[in-house]
């Protein structure tokens, strides 16, 4: 059944960072079946969107991005004012509520909750919202293994020796995203560390000059066929120190990555290993992966786990995930019965 969507995120710019890159995807899955209108983030909460959302009538509204206490009390104030009372769905993909709306959350909880961490999933279940477990996603078909042939061209084409393993980092250049504990491994010199970041959200700073000064190699040029610089590595390292388990962000800057970071997913359909920071919608969805190993956040942490990894190849990611599979999961999101209205 064909409904009418308002999808509120981020859109049209490059798919660089994984915000983008999930508002593009649920956008490109949800045409598939439906009619979509498209709500930038900044403007959601205005007259102009509140005109232009009445003369669509929407079935839904899809906010993508956050959400934050904004979203969810402009989620709550379209739905009462919009004809039909349309159903709202929150993505959470990178939340950040403080304690003062953690507490409010009973009267601005929307009518679905699509969950990546626990903690939230939790939260949210409390307030009275359905919530619904929604990975990240990735295109299985581009993201796949290279040969070895096809591995060693790419490697002599940015430059990389033969005789060590690459360890790659793909993301933001920033402060909090713990990059400095890739040093320990490019400084231990069994390792070539490779990191390449988004061209719209790197930051110069001292810590991008530590990295550069041990010799690891960093690039923050938009790279379209960013699945070439994962065919041509070894082991994937993810970095970010996520709030503990069971805890809030105390700040919005303390959150460094999505939910469930999508390199991590991208990286193991292309075949590679990953060492990773612990995060709970990792270790939800990937618990049962082989090829997935912890570290404490510290360099020392992440070169033993990298020497316990090994150069054996990694086993193929497990099912589910596949971005082919979106579609047909939006349609079931979507066309689920509301709740009784809070």
């Amino acid at each position: 059944m064909s409904l009418r969507i308002a999808l509120i995120g981020d859109f049209g710019g490059r798919t660089d960072e994984g915000m983008r890159k999930l508002c593009a995807q649920v956008e490109a899955a949800a045409r598939a079946a439906h009619e979509i209108l498209l709500v930038g983030t900044r403007d959601f909460a205005s007259g102009r969107a509140w005109r232009r959302l009445r003369a669509f009538r929407p079935d839904c509204l899809h906010y993508l991005t956050g959400p934050t206490w904004r979203s969810l009390a402009a989620l709550r104030a379209h739905r009462s004012t919009l004809p039909g009372r349309p159903r709202t769905i929150a993505t959470g993909i990178r939340p950040y509520l403080g304690p003062v709306t953690r507490r409010a959350l009973p009267a601005l909880a929307p009518d679905v909750y699509l969950a990546q961490a626990r903690r939230w999933q939790t939260l949210f279940a409390a307030a009275g919202a359905r919530t619904i477990d929604f990975p990240s996603w990735t295109d299985r078909a581009r993201f796949r293994p290279a040969d070895a042939p096809a591995r060693a061209a790419l490697r002599a084409r940015w430059g990389l020796a033969a005789d060590r393993p690459v360890v790659l980092h793909v993301g933001h250049i920033k402060e909090n995203r713990n990059l400095g504990c890739l040093v320990a491994a490019q400084r231990s010199g069994r390792y070539q560390v490779l990191i390449v970041g988004s061209e719209s959200e790197s930051r110069p700073g001292p810590w991008r000059q530590e990295l550069e000064a041990a010799g690891c190699r960093v690039h923050t040029q938009f790279l379209p066929e960013i699945e070439e610089i994962y065919q041509l590595a070894d082991v994937y390292a993810f970095t970010v120190r996520a709030t503990a388990a069971g805890l809030y962000p105390r700040d919005y800057d303390e959150i460094g990555v999505i939910d469930f970071p999508l390199s991590v997913l991208e990286a193991r359909s292309t075949g590679l290993p990953v060492v990773s920071t612990r995060h709970d919608a990792l270790e939800h969805f990937l618990a049962s992966d082989p090829a997935l190993r912890w570290f404490d956040g510290t360099g020392g942490g992440c070169l033993a786990a990298l020497d316990a990894t090994g150069r054996s190849p990694a086993p193929p990611l497990g099912p589910g995930f596949d971005l082919a599979e979106l579609p047909g999961r939006l349609r079931e999101i979507y066309g689920m019965p509301a709740r009784s209205r809070r």
